[in-house]
């Protein structure tokens, strides 16, 4: 299993690549197939002291691999926000750094200097790329391509490749970043096509809540099994005793 951070200051629409995943993967399901997915921090009643990773998990139907997709807060004025972030870096054996294009990058960086586990390769993603004029947009990527090279080799880590969203004007599309950085395809440009999909969410409105998500009945003590479906513990261990009790008689 890869588990893939996906990191980057506060509002840099980190949900939204994972939710643009998503909705292009439902309509690649021959290849992949999301597992779970959890956006439990953009729920604003539910009070907690803890992170809440925004989490997407995929299967590679073809290897039959689980990987992961994480995407944490990105406030690091916040003690506990900035120790998941920290955490996360450690664990996750490959990582996005995300850099919204239309605001400074300055004030990004400080956001990676707190992290203090890199891979020695990392990938960058710039978002927001259509709030940039197009007459300048091509011009101006450019310059934070050669701003982000020179931050990070100041910290001895390479740059793999470059990514945007939306996909137009972008070196590679970011779900065919995806797919390429879990090992799920064998080339980055694979779904070069999704950029017109990408520009079609523009007008889409996500809920506070992932609409993937399935819920489970509280109070229920249920095992899932993948292929085989729910199964009632209790119903299950019910069974077990009553077949022993025929075996003594």
């Amino acid at each position: 299993m890869t588990n893939i951070g996906i990191l980057g200051a506060v509002n840099t629409d980190k949900v939204i690549i994972l939710r643009s995943f998503i909705s292009i993967a439902r309509r690649n399901e021959d290849i992949i197939k999301i597992i779970k997915t959890d956006f439990g921090e953009k729920r604003p009643y539910k009070e907690t002291m803890t992170i809440h990773p925004n989490r997407v998990v995929f299967r590679d139907i073809k290897k039959k691999q689980n990987h992961g997709l994480y995407a944490p807060l990105g406030d690091s004025s916040r003690a506990v926000t900035s120790m998941g972030n920290i955490a996360l870096s450690r664990i996750s054996r490959e990582i996005i750094a995300v850099f919204a294009a239309d605001r400074p990058l300055e004030s990004q960086f400080y956001f990676f200097k707190d992290l203090r586990f890199f891979p020695k390769t990392i990938y960058v993603c710039f978002t927001g790329c259509d709030r940039i004029d197009a007459a300048s947009r091509e011009t101006l990527i450019r310059d934070l391509k050669s701003d982000v090279a020179k931050f990070f080799e100041e910290i001895n880590i390479n740059i793999g490749d470059y990514f945007t969203v939306p996909g137009e004007n972008s070196t590679y599309p970011i779900f065919g970043g995806i797919l390429y950085i879990a090992g799920v395809s064998n080339s980055i440009n694979t779904y070069a096509g999704e950029s017109e999909y990408i520009r079609s969410l523009r007008n889409i409105r996500f809920t506070t809540q992932a609409p993937f998500t399935k819920k489970v009945p509280k109070n229920r003590d249920i095992e899932q099994n993948e292929e085989k479906g729910t199964i009632d513990i209790k119903e299950k261990k019910k069974n077990n005793r009553m077949n022993e009790k025929k075996i003594k008689l």
